[in-house]
C-alpha cells in the first residue's frame, strides 16, 4: 500500500472520531474521492484539506450534505474563474 500518499479511512475516522459511513456518504455525494487499495479504502493525502473544509461546514456551521455539495461546487467554480482571470491578465500584459 502507498501509505505515504494515502490515509486509510479507518485511521481517518479514528482520528476525527467519525463513523466510516460518514466518509462513504461524502463519497456518495461526490464530495470526496475514495480509492480502494489492498482491500482497504483510502483517501489521497491531497484531499485532506478538502475533507477538513467539508467537516468544518458540517460540524461548525450545521450545513447539510446538499448544502455542502452546492458550496463546494461554487468554491470550485470560483477557483476556476480566478485561474482564468490570472491567465487572461498575463495575456493582456503581453499586449501592453
Amino acid at each position: 500500500m502507498k501509505t505515504s500518499r494515502y490515509i486509510r479511512i479507518q485511521e481517518l475516522c479514528s482520528g476525527y472520531q467519525l463513523e466510516e459511513q460518514y466518509i462513504f456518504t461524502l463519497r456518495d455525494f461526490g464530495l470526496l474521492h475514495i480509492e480502494e487499495d489492498d482491500n482497504e479504502y483510502v483517501l489521497p493525502e491531497s484531499d485532506l484539506p478538502r475533507f477538513e473544509k467539508i467537516l468544518n461546514f458540517h460540524n461548525d456551521l450545521n450545513i447539510n450534505m446538499e448544502g455542502i455539495e452546492v458550496i463546494m461546487n461554487l468554491l470550485e467554480r470560483i477557483e476556476n474563474l480566478n485561474q482564468d482571470l490570472v491567465s487572461l491578465r498575463r495575456k493582456l500584459k503581453l499586449y501592453e
